[in-house]
């Protein structure tokens, strides 16, 4: 359904039923009220009202999302669309088309979070991550370190075997969220897959970056699951490498990470290696 309006000076001058209808007014109660009214912001009306301006300038259709509120008080996204009854003349007014598009804007924001994050845990998937890898790359530089946290569970199948796999998921979420819960609220952290995560973080050295792993290792061997009256214990094996700057590239970060993270299970398991040098890579492409 498509409500339509004009409007000249701001203020409704025509309006449809089924505007009318979107809005919760009566045709007479709407009539000759300004147009912000329907606006559930005043400033987000500004912004769009300026919008408008370079639209009639540039002879163009307006097109935007704007949240709009009801007579009942409720909200709604409403995509507004308008243009210009005289392309010489914005005191002619305007058509305006509304469109609730509440539900279909909900759906799209739902996909595209499906379609970048992990469902289970709710990071970012490995999708994803490389993406955001990739964008924060050109970040790193001499005066602004950055290291990866590259993490792998220990023992995860004896967990799934004996407590199940139900048990196994409600592990991997703990970590998830012993991870979120041991770094910085804007750092990228990740589930690539199985029992494996990683994590970057910008402006931070490799003294820093290892004082995190070791807070996110305590943090994750402090996740315990019983079963059978027994406490299963969840370890972890932390491999920390700095992210050399100009050179690196989402696959050698990854590569590096990875085995620094086999390193520490080579050493026993449930603890932290730092890799404090790397070696050297080709520049990129």
């Amino acid at each position: 359904p498509i409500g339509i309006a004009f409007t000249r000076d701001r203020r409704f001058e025509m309006v449809s039923d089924q505007l009318c209808a979107m809005q919760g007014y009566a045709e007479s109660e709407l009539i000759g009220e300004t147009v912000p009214f329907i606006f559930a912001s005043k400033a987000d009306f500004a912004v769009m009202e300026q919008r408008l301006a370079q639209a009639f300038l540039e002879r163009q259709e307006f097109v935007a999302d704007a949240e709009l509120v009801r007579r009942d008080g409720s909200h709604f996204i409403g995509e507004l669309r308008g243009r210009a009854v005289d392309q010489d003349d914005a005191q002619a007014g305007f058509i305006w088309l509304l469109r609730d598009v509440t539900a279909e804007r909900a759906e799209h924001r739902e996909l595209a979070w499906s379609a970048s994050h992990d469902a289970l845990t709710g990071l970012a998937n490995r999708r994803h991550f490389e993406v955001e890898l990739q964008r924060l790359l050109p970040q790193v530089r001499p005066d602004a370190p950055a290291a990866a946290l590259f993490i792998d569970l220990d023992h995860f199948k004896a967990i799934n075997d004996t407590a199940g796999h139900a048990a196994g998921d409600r592990v991997l979420r703990e970590v998830a969220t012993a991870l979120v819960g041991s770094v910085r609220r804007d750092e990228l952290v990740a589930r690539l897959g199985g029992d494996e995560f990683v994590v970057v973080l910008l402006h931070c050295d490799l003294a820093a970056a290892a004082r995190v792993a070791e807070k996110v290792r305590a943090a994750v061997h402090g996740i315990g699951i019983v079963h059978d009256g027994q406490l299963l214990p969840v370890g972890v094996s932390l491999g920390v490498v700095p992210i050399p700057p100009g050179t690196a590239t989402v696959a050698n970060v990854l590569l590096m990470a990875d085995q620094a993270c086999y390193a520490a299970k080579s050493e026993g398991r449930n603890r932290v290696h730092v890799q404090a040098a790397v070696p050297a890579l080709p520049a990129s492409p």
